[in-house]
C-alpha cells in the first residue's frame, strides 16, 4: 500500500474500473496529492474511478470539495465518472452536513457504486455563456426547455427552465457581459450551474421538486459556482 502523508492509498482495477482506497488523515497536502492522483488515473482512461472512504480522519470538512472538483476536471475531458464508496458511517455524516454540489454520487460500498455504474444513465453535459442580464435569464429557459426534450427528461419541464433563470440572475459576470451555465448529468442527477460573481439581494428559489439542494461554491480565483442539483430518481415512472 502506497502512502500519501498520513493518508493509506490503495489503487486495484476492479472491471476496468480503478477503485482508489483511501485511509488514515485527509489534510490539505493529502488533498493536493489525491487530487493529482485522480486526475493522472482519469487520463488512463478507465471506465470510471470510485473512491473508496474508509476510516478517513478528515482535518477540515471544506477539503471534501476536493472529489466535486476532480469530477468536473474530467467530466469534459477525458469523460469518466467519479463515485464515492464512503464505507464509514461517521465520514457519511461530514458530507451530509457539508452539503457539498452533488456532482460525484455516493454510495455505501464499491459494490453500490459499481451496480450505479451499470444501472445509471449516461453522463451528459452542456456549457454555454449567456449575458449576465434578462436576456440571458430568457436564453437559460430556453437552454432548459431544449435539454429536458433532447435529453428525454420531460419530468424537468416546468421545474429545470426557471432554476436555470434563477441561477443566472443571481451571478454577475466576472469579465466582459456574459456568465457560463451549465447542465450535467451524472448517473442519477441533473446539476445545474452558473460561474460568475455572487450578486447580492434575495436567496435563490426553491424548486418545486422532491429531491433537490442548492448553494455556491467558490472557485478560489475570487469567483463563485451558484448551484441547484435535482434528483432524477423523481422522473421515474
Amino acid at each position: 500500500m502506497d502512502g500519501t502523508g498520513f493518508l493509506d492509498v490503495e489503487v486495484r482495477d476492479e472491471a476496468r474500473v480503478r477503485v482508489v482506497g483511501l485511509a488514515g488523515e485527509l489534510d490539505r497536502i493529502a488533498c493536493y496529492e489525491v487530487r493529482q492522483l485522480l486526475l493522472g488515473l482519469a487520463v488512463e482512461r478507465p471506465k470510471a474511478i470510485i473512491v473508496e472512504l474508509g476510516e478517513v480522519k478528515v482535518t477540515s470538512p471544506a477539503l471534501l470539495v476536493v472529489f466535486d472538483v476532480v469530477a468536473a476536471e474530467v467530466a469534459d475531458w477525458p469523460g469518466v465518472p467519479v463515485l464515492l464508496a464512503i464505507t464509514s458511517p461517521s465520514v457519511r455524516l461530514i458530507f451530509a452536513a457539508v452539503r457539498l454540489p452533488e456532482r460525484v454520487l455516493a454510495c455505501h460500498s464499491v459494490a453500490e457504486a459499481m451496480a450505479a455504474l451499470d444501472t445509471g444513465p449516461r453522463g451528459r453535459r452542456l456549457r454555454l455563456p449567456v449575458p449576465a442580464s434578462p436576456s440571458g435569464e430568457l436564453l437559460a429557459r430556453a437552454a432548459a426547455e431544449q435539454i429536458c426534450q433532447s435529453w428525454r427528461l420531460p419530468g424537468l419541464t416546468e421545474v429545470l427552465p426557471p432554476v436555470a433563470a434563477d441561477l443566472v440572475a443571481h451571478t454577475a459576470a466576472e469579465r466582459g457581459e456574459c456568465v457560463t451555465l451549465q447542465f450535467w448529468t451524472d448517473v442519477q442527477r441533473m446539476v445545474v450551474s452558473v460561474r460568475g460573481l455572487l450578486r447580492g439581494g434575495s436567496a435563490l428559489a426553491v424548486p418545486a421538486w422532491r429531491d433537490s439542494v442548492s448553494g455556491h461554491t467558490p472557485t478560489g480565483d475570487g469567483a463563485v459556482v451558484l448551484w441547484t442539483s435535482l434528483g432524477l430518481a423523481c422522473t421515474k415512472d
